[in-house]
């Protein structure tokens, strides 16, 4: 069973947000590995490079959730090479919510955000690159 096959909630969930993720790596030639509670794990074909990356979605929690992913993703940090994310549905509050961590922090962190809109186009914001402004989220 493929990912699309096993997405049961519609987005803004964390299960679409999955969707959208995995098809994104895997238009780009990645395969994908599972590593404990990690949402997913992913190494481009071509570079080798691996992809660690938490997903969260709208809950009625979703700042606890976000906040939750994030510890998730920090104690996954074990490859100094590898590419760390954290993905989200690109709506308002997960907007906000990502801009709460400090530039610097994602810098230092190598931290990179995927913004996943309704039609399952994923935005990647590298640790160095700003957020999106917040015409991006309302219109996705």
């Amino acid at each position: 069973m493929n990912m699309r096959e096993k997405q049961s909630k519609p987005f803004p969930a964390e299960d679409a947000v999955v969707t959208a993720v995995h098809a994104w790596l895997a238009a780009k030639g990645c395969t994908f590995e599972r590593r404990g509670y990690i949402d997913i794990v992913a190494r481009e074909a071509e570079t080798n490079r691996l992809w660690v990356i938490e997903a969260k979605g709208k809950t009625i929690q979703s700042g606890l959730d976000f906040r939750t992913g994030l510890g998730q993703i920090l104690i996954a940090m074990h490859d100094d090479g590898a590419l760390y994310a954290v993905a989200v549905p690109a709506t308002p509050d997960y907007r906000r919510l990502c801009g709460c961590i400090d530039d610097y922090v994602r810098r230092a962190l190598g931290l990179h955000w995927l913004l996943v809109n309704r039609e399952g186009h994923v935005w990647l914001v590298e640790p160095t690159a700003p957020l999106p402004d917040a015409a991006f989220a309302e219109a996705s």
